[in-house]
């Protein structure tokens, strides 16, 4: 069997692991008392825009 990995993996993963554990974690209290790290968050929306023009790029 051969395995094919698409080359936009990379730059998923790491954003989409970001992502879904904000996700699990933000929406109940007593996990994060800090407020936002917004340097943080415009970092994970430029990696978002990245992707998403890939995508894009391929349809």
């Amino acid at each position: 069997m051969v395995e094919w990995r698409s080359e936009l993996e990379p730059l998923a993963a790491s954003v989409c692991l970001e992502l879904a554990q904000a996700y699990f974690t933000d929406p109940y209290p007593g996990f994060d008392l800090d407020d936002p790290d917004w340097p943080k968050l415009r970092g994970q929306l430029a990696q978002v825009e990245v992707l998403l023009a890939a995508v894009k790029a391929r349809l």
